[in-house]
């Protein structure tokens, strides 16, 4: 369809999917692989980290800073398999990352020769190195910008300076929705016309509920679903205390929690404590295949964080025809409507409000109207082709000026 661009673009992302965290960058992955099935020429070059903290000699014998290069799902990745020797919450780890992410690159395009674009996931890490390459190497880069650091965190004046500069020096920013565009002009004293918005996209042909999938290990009818990480961001207590509310009048509901991490076993105290444990069930680590599977035995999806960017499991679900309840946290706001589902107030009470609303109103949803709903605003078919604009318009653009 596209091969009258021979572009060839390297994503570089500051987080990917590794054998140990499958679901770490997960959405940079399949975006990628939906990309390079648009015929796009692309690549990922990825330096992983992993902790000290479970470093044994087995696993030294295999990962021992060594580069390794898979074809994954259809996409060429090149990898450096690294332990943290300086953990990267920390400047001097941080700057350690981005010397042997740039070692990395240039170890890319010394056996590939120099791509025609970098398309930078995340401008904190990925984007110095791309900023070193550009001044390097003339090669232009853009960014997508997805971090919720700019909301959860106090940047310094050192990072909005550094940060500042790699925006000004790339092609184009991006940021996945109008509210986060927001926010970070604001942080950033940057005009909000200079920064573009691209909303994150699925494959809808995986996330089609008319497709045949296992469910076996799903028995029960009313189910509730949420799949994150467990962090303190997910705000999974907040579900739950919301939860027990909804469960004093709508007791044949189930709630199910997939994923882990290290709020993980708060959380199941927390369900102890409320007297919840035959009404919750946690699933631990579940493949994209499971995700799936939940989703169409369920009939409600909930997000309940603090700040969500964007929220991709939120359109995965509605593409699965599910009506979604979401607190207000930052990108929700560009999914859902009235037609889709409920946005609410980051509070238990409000948040248990809209779960009833959406129990007691369930069979006023219609599945297709939101799952269409996903196919025109978030498919791939619709997203990818003004990503392949910008990709045409970023190289024609450049004009050889490069900063450090």
């Amino acid at each position: 369809m596209h091969d009258h661009l021979n572009q060839s673009v390297v994503v570089l992302p500051s987080y990917y999917p590794m054998a140990f965290h499958p679901s770490f960058g997960n959405f940079f992955e399949e975006q990628t692989r939906l990309i390079k099935m648009q015929g796009i020429d692309v690549a990922v070059v990825f330096n992983e980290t992993r902790s000290l903290s479970t470093l044994t000699f087995k696993k030294f014998r295999k990962i021992h800073f060594q580069k390794k290069f898979k074809i994954e799902n259809g996409v060429p990745v090149l990898r450096r398999l690294n332990w943290n020797l300086v953990p990267t919450k920390y400047r001097l780890g941080q700057q350690i990352w981005i010397k042997n992410s740039i070692r990395l690159v240039e170890s890319f395009i010394e056996k590939n020769g120099k791509p025609d674009l970098f398309h930078v996931h995340c401008a904190i890490s990925a984007g110095s190195v791309a900023k070193y390459i550009n001044y390097k190497y003339q090669i232009p880069y853009i960014i997508t910008e997805h971090s919720s650091f700019f909301e959860l965190s106090d940047i310094s004046d050192a990072q909005k300076e550094e940060v500042v500069s790699i925006y000004k020096n790339a092609q184009k920013v991006i940021v996945v929705s109008k509210p986060f565009r927001k926010l970070l002009c604001s942080k950033l004293n940057l005009e909000e016309n200079l920064v573009d918005v691209v909303p994150n996209f699925i494959d809808t042909d995986f996330f089609d509920p008319n497709l045949s999938v296992v469910t076996k290990s799903i028995s029960k009818e009313n189910l509730i679903f949420t799949v994150c990480f467990h962090n303190s961001n997910k705000r999974l207590d907040r579900l739950l205390e919301a939860f027990k509310i909804v469960s004093e009048t709508k007791k044949n509901w189930t709630l199910v929690i997939g994923g882990n991490g290290y709020e993980t076993n708060r959380l199941k105290q927390i369900v102890k404590e409320y007297g919840l444990e035959d009404k919750v069930v946690f699933t631990g680590m579940l493949s994209k295949y499971e995700v799936r599977a939940y989703m169409k035995a369920s009939k409600i999806f909930v997000l309940s964080s603090d700040v969500e960017t964007f929220g991709v499991v939120l359109i995965e679900a509605m593409a699965m025809g599910l009506p979604v309840v979401s607190t207000a946290s930052g990108g929700p706001k560009d999914i859902i409507t009235s037609d889709t589902g409920v946005l609410v107030e980051r509070n238990a009470e409000s948040l248990a409000n809209g779960i009833l609303f959406s129990i007691d109103n369930y069979y006023t949803y219609n599945k297709e109207i939101i799952r269409q709903h996903v196919i025109d605003n978030f498919s791939a078919n619709k997203v990818v082709e003004r990503y392949i604009a910008i990709y045409t318009e970023a190289i024609a653009n450049d004009v050889g000026v490069y900063q450090m």
